[in-house]
């Protein structure tokens, strides 16, 4: 078992050090690319134990630095936003749409392929009052003129649908597989 404690309750900054956090029990900031070279990790230890490792982040390669580490992690594989059909939901790629792609990729494993699929959503990423025309807000606050909050909440509940049809799934197939979550940081919300 490998176990990491993120103790970051940050407001949708800094981001990509606690990605990094969670995939090395290492901190980001400041450590030169040249030192995860070589860095203990998830990645690292299931690759010693045979597993194909793929990161799957539905946003730009150049979009962070912690993204920009993946090979030097071990990662076999990487996908970013180019890799996927981009049916968007308000400004990115929708979970579900995500979670297609972690099922093609399980499908299409070799035969006695161990998987290891590290992903990071972004649906519910921050910026919460863009519109789109492929977007609808399903879930509001009464009494509350927020639209950041209602647009929010509305991709937390398509989140939250996206996730039951990932875990529905993984229920019926005949392999073991662990599902693991973790946040990275909280929703920037107004205050007003």
């Amino acid at each position: 078992v490998f176990r990491v404690r993120c103790e970051d309750a940050e407001f949708g900054v800094g981001v990509y050090d606690r990605e990094l956090h969670g995939i090395s029990a290492e901190r980001f900031r400041g450590i030169p690319a040249v030192y995860f070279q070589d860095a203990t990790s998830i990645v690292s230890n299931l690759k010693n134990d045979g597993y194909t490792c793929v990161a799957m982040h539905p946003y730009y390669e150049t979009g962070g630095a912690a993204m920009q580490l993946y090979p030097d992690l071990g990662f076999d594989e990487t996908h970013f936003i180019d890799d996927f059909a981009n049916e968007a939901s308000a400004e990115y790629i929708t979970d579900r749409e995500l979670y297609e792609k972690i099922i093609d990729r399980y499908e299409s494993r070799a035969a006695n392929e161990d998987l290891f699929i590290m992903s990071i959503s972004m649906q519910t990423m921050a910026g919460y009052t863009e519109s789109t025309n492929n977007f609808d807000e399903e879930v509001r606050l009464l009494g509350l003129t927020n639209p950041d909050v209602n647009q929010y909440l509305s991709l937390v509940h398509e989140s939250d649908s996206a996730l039951e049809y990932l875990i529905s799934y993984f229920q019926n197939v005949d392999d073991p597989v662990e599902i693991v979550f973790f946040g990275d940081h909280q929703p920037s919300l107004s205050s007003s």
